[in-house]
């Protein structure tokens, strides 16, 4: 046994990424942003050192974080605005199921997807100095210099009125320069059917080193509604090759059973976030591929009165057969999602990255669950497990360095610790 169980269907997977781009999409308990870095920093860090091209930002949606910002995206985010909107809820039900919000981030039954947020505007209200879209970092892999493509993710309405929005992609230090502008005010407003629509800018490659912004207004002119955003990216065109990494779900304190309950709110809202995960792909949506990490188990150990939700459900959530019956239902999940998006089932993988150790040797608990991935592995399609329990003593050389709180937590990470964790995984994925 090694790092990857059943290497065979890694190897399948990233093997690809030389020929055509690919998408990988994660989720995770709070070690998926913690500190504003997690694991999903970990990702973008690892294959980027590993050469491996990255040819877009990730997904991260128009309020992310409930516009409090949470760092969401290797060397990207959506910066922090100067206030809470609060303004994520309350868009028409048929749009709303898109990335609903009953607005209680600790219950499964309230968001989605923490930290994705839309953001709506009512008739007669606007908006003006929001830091309103994405911030990409001049040191971001995808290269800030090549030939860019913004997309802009909205609703058009039936509702009357008079919206506005005017998207840009514009030098993100002083003097702030345009480098795209839509060509005229977007009203978004006033349609024959509520639908979601996108639009797109691009920029001409050119020397710059300056970081990028995505924005949905230029600061100036006021966002107008009725009006719904609900994601934005930017891609390198001349990347046709190579990764884009994401980040579904991210939920502090919680795991498989709740991760399941909440995504069944609204499987309209996975299948788009799908949808545009792997949009860039370029091929018909039969033809894309995706790798969905599943990432949890050290919560799991405290749910002993917990019901599973998985397709046996009742059983305790703590136990290895409970934790087995939740992440069979992840599986299912989004196979199902998958299937209602119009992809080929031989199109998409699993990864399913267990906890990182706490411990050497580690918990039962968490020596059960590793065995449960295993089992799983072998009986649903195009699944492989990385299991870091046999990194452990060079995690161990640096637990100080690498956990949290100076090797005190370890049930979390620092910066350099998921990025070091996350180059053991990858180059073993990748080798």
């Amino acid at each position: 046994m090694s790092t990857i169980f059943n290497k065979e269907i890694c190897d399948k997977f990233f093997d690809m990424r030389a020929q055509r781009r690919i998408d990988l999409i994660s989720l995770g308990d709070s070690n998926e942003l913690f500190g504003g870095h997690g694991r999903n920093h970990g990702w973008g860090y690892a294959f980027a050192t590993a050469g491996v091209p990255i040819y877009r930002t990730e997904l991260i949606s128009a309020a992310e974080g409930q516009n409090l910002g949470s760092n969401l995206g290797y060397r990207c985010n959506h910066p922090a605005d100067s206030g809470r909107l609060n303004r994520y809820r309350s868009a028409p039900a048929d749009l709303d199921m898109y990335m609903p919000d009953q607005g209680n981030y600790q219950d499964e039954s309230g968001q989605w997807a923490p930290p994705h947020n839309y953001w709506y505007l009512a008739a007669g209200d606007s908006y003006v100095a929001g830091n309103m879209g994405l911030t990409v970092n001049a040191a971001h892999p995808l290269g800030v210099d090549t030939n860019l493509r913004g997309h802009f993710i909205y609703a058009e309405l039936k509702e009357a009125g008079t919206g506005a929005i005017r998207p840009l992609i514009r030098r993100g230090s002083s003097p702030f320069t345009e480098l795209a502008l839509a060509s005229a005010v977007i009203n978004p407003a006033g349609k024959s059917e509520n639908r979601i629509v996108r639009t797109t800018l691009d920029v001409a490659a050119a020397v710059r080193g300056y970081d990028i912004q995505v924005r949905w207004h230029n600061g100036a002119n006021p966002v107008v509604g009725p009006m719904m955003q609900l994601y934005q990216w930017l891609e390198s065109v001349d990347k046709t090759t190579g990764i884009g990494i994401h980040t579904l779900l991210g939920r502090g304190g919680q795991g498989y059973p709740h991760y399941l309950t909440s995504l069944r709110r609204s499987p309209k809202a996975t299948k788009l976030f799908l949808e545009e995960a792997t949009y860039g792909q370029n091929v018909p949506v039969s033809q894309r591929v995706a790798l969905i990490s599943l990432n949890s188990g050290l919560n799991e150990t405290t749910m002993v009165g917990k019901p599973s939700v998985g397709p046996i459900g009742g059983l305790a959530s703590g136990t290895a057969a409970g934790f087995a019956d939740n992440l069979a239902g992840m599986i299912l999940y989004f196979e199902q999602v998958w299937a209602l998006m119009g992809g080929a089932r031989q199109n998409l993988y699993f990864c399913l990255f267990d906890s990182t150790p706490t411990a050497n040797p580690d918990s039962a608990s968490l020596i059960s669950y590793r065995d449960e991935s295993r089992k799983l592995c072998r009986r649903y399609q195009n699944c492989f497990e990385v299991d870091l329990t046999f990194e452990q003593p060079t995690i161990e050389t640096n637990a100080a360095a690498w956990y949290n709180s100076s090797g005190a937590d370890r049930f979390h990470m620092t910066q350099t610790g998921y990025q070091e964790v996350f180059n053991l995984a990858v180059t073993r994925m990748l080798a």
